[in-house]
This record gives structure tokens, sequence and C-alpha cells, in this order.
């Protein structure tokens, strides 16, 4: 009878602790976000600078260059912002370039024009990537730069220097969850 009252006792203590612990799984989902372009920036933000530009050929005068030729290259990444941890994120982004009077920037392999009112155009890249869980990216892109063939017109892109805010990045679609505290 002692050998089965420890017994039973025993079965109870241990229905006991299986009772009182938690539910680590239902937590875990508590604190998941589910990730979208809207809401990415709460999350993520992307910096792009200029890694290098010059010019050669054609010839200077104030306000740019005109029968020039140009390469440059940028650097995007992303960052971080909470230090979350990220789940089978995966993004696509347009990186932009431009958005001056027909837009001598074009990016070497990749690149869509987009024509707006008045001549004027930005060029862009559309990439597609998967992110690491610690939230961190980056690609560089090169860039070449050369007058539009033709006549000379009020319409010639000039382009002196291509700057940090040349660069765009617009984010189209996102999928994943990132790991939020609470």
């Amino acid at each position: 009878m002692k050998k089965f009252l420890a017994l039973f006792l025993a079965m109870v203590m241990c229905l006991s602790f299986v009772a009182c612990g938690e539910d680590k799984s239902e937590e875990a989902k508590a604190n998941q976000v589910d990730l979208t372009a809207e809401n990415i920036g709460s999350y993520l933000s992307f910096s792009s600078k200029v890694k290098e530009c010059e010019f050669y050929e054609g010839y200077g005068f104030s306000g740019g260059y005109f029968g020039a030729k140009g390469a440059a290259s940028i650097l995007v990444e992303t960052v971080n912002k909470s230090g979350s941890e990220f789940k089978n994120v995966s993004i696509t982004c347009q990186i932009w370039v431009g958005g001056g009077l027909n837009c001598g920037w074009e990016f070497t392999s990749g690149n869509k024009r987009s024509e707006v009112e008045y001549n004027m155009s930005a060029n862009y890249k559309e990439i597609t990537f998967d992110l690491s869980s610690d939230g961190k990216w980056s690609t560089t892109a090169n860039l070449e730069w050369e007058n539009y063939k033709g006549e000379w017109s009020d319409n010639m892109p000039i382009y002196d220097e291509l700057s940090d805010t040349d660069i765009k990045v617009e984010i189209i679609k996102v999928s994943g969850s990132v790991t939020v505290d609470e």
C-alpha cells in the first residue's frame, strides 16, 4: 500500500510540473509580426551611398559635362532598427537613381527606365533578396553615364556628380516575419 501511495504521489507531482510549465510556442507566436511593405520600415531601414563616381572623355563647363562618359558604383544596405530577429524574409525592392532631366545614369545590368512628364526620367533596378536573421544585407550596383545620342538640345542630360541623395530605395513586396521583444 505504501508503494502504491508513493507511486501515486510521484505521478501527481509530475503532472503538476507539466501543468505549471509555460507554453513557449504560444508566447513566441504572440511576439511574431508578419512583415509587409507597409510595416517593414518599423523594423528595417535602407541606407545607400555613392562609393565612387568619375567622368572621362568629353569636356566640362560650368553646370556639368557635355559629351562625357562616366562610371559609378553605389552601395545599398539594410539596417536592423529594432535589433529583432527576422525569419524567412524575402524582399523585392527597386533601387532608383537620378530623377533629373533625361537622366543619363543607368545600371550596367537590369536597368529599367521610367519616363515622367516634361522629359524628366529616372532609372531603376528591381531586385529580390532573402534577408538574414540578423537583418543584414548589402549589394553593390554599378552604373554608367553617357549623353544620349543626338543633337544638342535643352533636353540633353548634363550631370557632373552622382550624390547619395540621387539614390532611393522603394519596397515593393515583403514576406516573412520578425520576432519582437515586448
